[in-house]
């Protein structure tokens, strides 16, 4: 029986919950012994012996095995992931942002403890594209990787390509859960920057300064700018990419014009769609869903 402690009890924790609580495959194998919460007193359908305010609680506990991490933030969430493997225990999480700055060392202290750190459910939910670069990887050289890679911002274009306005459109998103009440790091571009960013690391197997890669806002964008290439038979989707250029590695994040016939203007509402290019197998795609709690929930 592997022993689970579930640091983060929000939209994605009660997905992991449910799953293993609703799937008949994790019966007998995994139990989930401990839950990090912000608040003890807000009222969940879980048994509330299992709860606790304090991180030290789960990193510290010599009967778990695996730790998830699905808090969120940078700081509490780092200690989190460097403790438990440390005190040697697997590790889980689907944090981008402490990712994008901290994969590389999460690797090492992994390695140095014997143990693994995964990372799946950090980019594109339920597409598996991290475990797909990572099987290339053992045979080829990728050279480019390309697509949407933010359900949340592509739910919002695909309103605007059907003739909502842009705020009416990430009104929706926020309604659906798609978009957090403050939709910043979506919409600024930072949560796709940052899933690049870890997708490049691996696919290239370099590090880099990630400070000197920039985005450009997705909510630079106008209604009237959204409704003139409409007209003229396009549609804007807020595409990421990184490639190989010599000895640098370009990475951007942008709004794109995109024939309304292009097969990127056709990826919609929270779909995902992810393109390798790659020196041996040339190309290779994937896309599935890439937001809300039981596609990133599925990953982990």
């Amino acid at each position: 029986m592997i022993k689970i402690g579930l640091c983060g009890f929000g939209t994605v924790g009660t997905g992991v919950y449910n799953i293993i609580n609703e799937n008949p495959y994790f019966r007998d194998r995994v139990l989930i012994k401990k839950i990090l919460v912000k608040n003890l007193d807000k009222d969940r359908d879980v048994d509330k012996s299992l709860l606790t305010t304090n991180y030290k609680d789960i990193v510290n506990d010599k009967d778990i095995d695996v730790v998830i991490e699905v808090i969120g933030g940078l700081t509490l969430a780092k200690n989190i992931i460097e403790e438990s493997l440390n005190n040697k225990k697997d590790v889980i999480t689907a944090n981008k942002a402490v990712l994008a700055k901290k994969l590389n060392e999460f690797q090492t202290l992994a390695i140095v403890n014997n143990k693994h750190i995964y990372f799946e459910a950090s980019v594109c939910g339920a597409i598996p594209v991290i475990n797909t670069i990572n099987d290339i990887n053992e045979s080829d050289d990728i050279l480019k990787i390309s697509g949407i890679i933010n359900g949340s911002t592509n739910y919002v274009l695909t309103k605007t390509s059907e003739g909502k306005s842009f705020i009416d459109s990430v009104e929706e998103a926020k309604k659906l859960g798609f978009l957090e009440a403050d939709p910043k790091d979506d919409l600024k571009g930072y949560d796709a920057l940052r899933k690049i960013i870890i997708l490049s690391k691996l696919a290239y197997k370099s590090s880099f300064d990630i400070s000197l890669v920039k985005s450009y806002p997705m909510d630079n964008l106008t209604d009237n700018i959204l409704d003139y290439l409409r007209e003229e038979g396009y549609v804007v989707k807020y595409i990421a990419s990184s490639e190989i250029s010599g000895q640098n590695i370009d990475i951007s994040v942008m709004p794109v014009a995109l024939n309304i016939k292009s097969k990127l203007a056709n990826i919609n509402n929270e779909m995902n769609y992810v393109e390798l290019c790659t020196k041996y197998s040339k190309e290779v795609s994937i896309s599935g869903y890439g937001a809300g709690m039981y596609p990133t929930a599925s990953a982990i």
